[in-house]
């Protein structure tokens, strides 16, 4: 009996000590609850003066996020850093506010991603979102295809009133989450309100 105990102690021990250890991979660490990530990042185009050059980014997250390095993009050689625009707020956005920035678009029918940075624009993995609007086919449509941010086709339907932006109602990835609202709100909650 002796003979068989030694090599169980022998094991036990050894469970054990690889279960406490510091490798990542062990049982111990995986069921410890404080190297589970909490934060989420997550910021969104939630309004867009389509015919004006204000964007208002939302961070609906539960971590700061610095946009200073985040890009703005309609189309090939129609990009900006968000640090070097013109900003109301802070790019350290906290959860829950919001950032302004000043980005020339001026048209009635187009597609503005937030990326994450400038690496490939083409590339789905570095667009945070999305949204198109007057018609289908903009030149970024495709990657937020890929990346799961846009359907197929999809786009927010607009009068071409220079008054009015689009507002995102915080809910999903389509054209219907958005709307022309003649109520601007860029700093705040959106309001929508329809043009008549």
């Amino acid at each position: 009996m002796k003979n068989i105990r030694l090599p169980l102690l022998v094991l036990a021990v050894a469970l054990a000590t690889a279960c406490s250890s510091d490798n990542p991979n062990s049982l111990g660490n995986l069921a410890d609850p404080v190297d589970i990530p909490t934060s989420v990042v997550s910021v969104v185009l939630n309004e867009v003066e389509y015919l004006g050059d204000r964007v208002e980014i939302f961070n609906e997250g539960t971590t700061v996020v610095d946009l200073s390095g985040y890009f703005l993009c309609l189309g090939p050689g129609t990009y900006s850093q968000i640090g070097t625009l013109t900003v109301r707020g802070d790019l350290n956005i906290q959860p829950g506010q919001y950032v302004v920035v000043t980005y020339d678009m001026a048209t009635d029918a187009g597609g503005l991603g937030l990326y994450f940075n400038d690496s490939d624009f083409s590339d789905a993995t570095t667009m945070a979102d999305f949204v198109q609007w007057g018609a289908t086919g903009s030149p970024r449509e495709g990657v937020a295809i890929e990346a799961g941010l846009w359907p197929v086709g999809d786009f927010v339907p607009v009068s071409g009133d220079s008054d009015n932006s689009l507002v995102y109602d915080g809910e999903g990835e389509t054209a219907g989450d958005w709307s022309e609202s003649t109520t601007t709100t860029f700093g705040q909650e959106n309001v929508p309100t329809a043009p008549q």
